[in-house]
């Protein structure tokens, strides 16, 4: 029988994990489509720089909470949830920065490549640094997106017109101001056209893999 669990982090540092009652084990009648999805979380401001935080977590959100507690339990004796969560969420923000931005502590020389459209992992660091990692498109009002959402690099001199992929010619938008930085530069039909064809060389590498 599945569990709903009730985590309330609300600083300094309340620590407790509440059940709920038993979920009613909804019949065959009831497709997935029919379940109502889960209530959204609540972030509240308490004081100063303090944050109450309370969701709702299934079976799986709670073993994988408690997994991370334990193996965490050498760098955060008191087990302290709100210690816990923010330490869940660093690391989630390492792996993320070290995927799309290349962040390391300990940078490599850089491998050589045929592909002109590659941006070597110490431009984008560069470029990362400079920009915040925070969207630089500026809108006509003169005020900055600064979304953290999907970030891209973008050429500003494009690469298909010769842009180097160096990053003095690289900036770091948002994947919606990146896209509509490509349809100001190629029109919205030519890049809608691009985009159909990307889909459909992933619908075609999908198909070979499964047929292989």
């Amino acid at each position: 029988m599945s569990r709903r669990w009730i985590s309330r982090i609300a600083a300094p540092s309340p620590d407790a994990i509440l059940i709920a009652p038993p979920a009613t084990i909804p019949t065959q009648e009831h497709s997935a489509r029919n379940v109502e999805p889960p209530p959204r979380g609540r972030m509240t401001p308490l004081a100063p720089q303090k944050f109450g935080y309370q969701f709702t977590g299934d079976e799986e959100t709670h073993s994988e909470y408690e997994k991370f507690r334990e193996r965490m339990g050498h760098e955060i004796p008191s087990s302290a949830m709100a210690l816990v969560f923010k330490a869940a969420l660093k690391l989630a923000n390492a792996a993320l920065d070290k995927r799309q931005l290349a962040a390391t502590d300990r940078p490599r020389q850089a491998r050589e490549t045929t592909n002109p459209r590659h941006i070597p992992a110490k431009d984008k660091r560069e470029v990362a640094e400079r920009d915040e990692g925070r969207c630089t498109f500026v809108s006509e009002t003169g005020k900055r997106c600064g979304s953290r959402c999907e970030p891209q690099f973008h050429h500003d001199d494009e690469f298909a017109r010769g842009g180097p992929s160096v990053a003095r010619n690289l900036r770091l938008p948002c994947r919606a101001h990146n896209q509509h930085e490509a349809e100001r530069s190629y029109g919205a039909e030519f890049m809608e056209r691009s985009r159909a064809d990307g889909r459909a060389k992933k619908r075609s590498r999908r198909v070979h893999r499964r047929e292989s």
